[in-house]
C-alpha cells in the first residue's frame, strides 16, 4: 500500500491534488512565518533532501523525446516507510 499527503487544491498541469511538499517549500521561503517554525520546517525538509532519493526521471514512457518533456514528480510513500511518514506528519503541523 502507498500513502500520499495531499491538499484540497488541484495542480493545474496534472489535475491531481497538490502535495504537502509543495506547500512546505513555500512556507519555508515565506518571511511571514513565525521565526521558530521555519528552522524546524527547514530541518525536516533537509532530512528529506539527504535521505529520500530523487528518481532520474518521472515518467514511464521510453518513447522518443521523453527526456524533453516537462514532467512533475508526485510523492508517494510505501506504508512501510515509517520514518518518512513520521516526518511528513511533522511537516503538516506547520
Amino acid at each position: 500500500m502507498f500513502v500520499r499527503f495531499i491538499l484540497t487544491e488541484r495542480h493545474p498541469d496534472s489535475g491531481l491534488k497538490d502535495g504537502l511538499f509543495q506547500v512546505a517549500y513555500a512556507l519555508r521561503d515565506d518571511s511571514a512565518v513565525d521565526a521558530q517554525d521555519p528552522r524546524a520546517l527547514k530541518d525536516c525538509l533537509e532530512w528529506f533532501q539527504k535521505n529520500l532519493p530523487v528518481p532520474h526521471r518521472f515518467n514511464r514512457s521510453s518513447s522518443k523525446g521523453y527526456y524533453r518533456r516537462a514532467t512533475r514528480g508526485i510523492a508517494w510513500f510505501r506504508d512501510s516507510a515509517a520514518e518518512c511518514i513520521l516526518r511528513m506528519h511533522r511537516i503538516k503541523t506547520f
